[in-house]
């Protein structure tokens, strides 16, 4: 009996609760309700029985978190204030590992793979900032926008600040090499994947590393910074301190957000980076499909629509910044244009805030996907692009 209490107040569970589990059990295992007995008669329990009885609660306890954790990725995924924090923080924690000091750490864990940390091109900047030259002839009535980065500025305003950056070359990310190019890589978009880092919430959350009241604070537990004596193991503590010695800079703090990417990317065919790369692609993978169906399906019909531009090349700062997929000229108006892939991301574009003449394309279901049957919202009007689209030739040719 001293072993198991010992072992008992070493877990913090103590034989007097382990004890009342026992009488506020209401279940159907058998041996348990056969300790209820015992423990209502005072009749003796032997070691063994407590022992058992203690793995079962244990079991219990495990799989009530588990449903818990779950019921955490769902509202996640469903809950858009969530959603904004995750972005806020996602977008923080990315900044921090390619921008401040902590870049060192990341560099070293990526050097000799096919990721660096670096500036795009010349040519990627001459790009963005003609697609921002071009998007900035729309006219917008929307004032002060508040941007996913938190930062609040109008439409014309943002344009100006971003071919600025753009012009002195200030733009830093992780770029990838396929083949002889060296590419803005697609694991830049693991800032605003709410996906994702709800899913790695998740994993802290069931590791008990985490925990909260509600949501928000067991996503705030995650991205807080924690002393680096807390949160790294000796391994990472170890590359740490050499990238310390060798940059001559001082690192006191990580989130167990940034710690999750380190980790990644020191492994890069390791499950976890695996996981990350699967969301991001199969996120991008649906929007883009969905895209390429209804460009497809405005580009074959030239007489009523013109000069398409598309940006939603990886790295296209009108697609990353402004949610704009392409613009093109239909039925002898402009549209900034943003495709999702249902409605409720539809009416969650962020394009509805640019004060612009837009366009939210969505398949009408998956179904119809293949049949190029799409619903739009333009200026809180939503109906059937087809329907609309083709009435309005049908009206020109009258």
């Amino acid at each position: 009996m001293k072993e198991l209490i010992k072992k008992i107040l070493k877990e913090e569970i103590s034989q007097e609760e382990l004890f009342n589990k026992i009488s506020n059990y209401y279940g159907d295992d058998k041996s348990i309700k056969d300790l209820w007995v015992k423990v209502w008669r005072k009749e003796p329990i032997s070691d063994t029985e407590l022992e058992n009885a203690e793995k079962f609660f244990q079991e219990i306890e495990k799989s009530e978190r588990t449903k818990k954790e779950k019921k955490i990725s769902s509202r996640i995924n469903s809950v858009r204030s969530l959603q904004s924090e995750i972005k806020k923080e996602g977008i923080k924690t990315y900044l921090n590992l390619i921008k401040t000091n902590k870049k060192f750490l990341l560099e070293s864990l990526i050097l000799g793979s096919k990721f660096r940390i670096g500036s795009p091109s010349d040519k990627w900047y001459e790009k963005n900032i003609e697609d921002l030259k071009k998007i900035n002839k729309f006219k917008s009535n929307a004032g002060i926008i508040t941007w996913t980065d938190k930062t609040k500025a109008t439409f014309h305003k943002k344009i100006e600040e971003l071919i600025f950056k753009c012009e002195n070359k200030d733009y830093w990310g992780i770029l990838e090499t396929e083949g002889d190019k060296t590419v803005w890589s697609l694991l830049n978009k693991v800032d605003t994947n709410y996906v994702n880092w709800g899913l790695m919430v998740e994993e802290k959350y069931l590791q008990n590393l985490i925990s909260g009241k509600s949501d928000s604070e067991v996503i705030h537990e995650y991205f807080k910074q924690r002393p680096v004596s807390e949160i790294l193991n000796p391994e990472m503590m170890g590359l740490l301190q050499k990238t310390e010695s060798e940059k001559q800079v001082k690192i006191k703090t990580f989130s167990l957000a940034e710690l999750d990417l380190l980790e990644s990317f020191k492994d890069l065919e390791s499950i976890k980076m695996k996981s990350i790369f699967s969301r991001i692609s199969k996120t991008t993978e649906e929007g883009d499909l969905v895209e390429e169906k209804f460009e497809e399906l405005i580009r074959n019909l030239p007489e009523n629509v013109q000069n398409i531009r598309n940006f939603s090349t990886w790295g296209n700062i009108v697609d990353m910044v402004f949610g704009i997929d392409l613009i093109a000229t239909i039925n002898g108006k402009t549209y900034a244009i943003q495709v999702k892939k249902n409605k409720d991301h539809a009416e969650k574009a962020f394009i509805r805030k640019l004060g612009i003449p837009y366009l939210v394309i969505y398949p009408k279901n998956k179904t119809e996907l293949k049949n190029y049957n799409f619903e739009f919202i333009s200026n809180n009007t939503h109906g059937n692009f087809n329907d609309e689209f083709y009435r309005k030739i049908k009206k020109q040719n009258q």
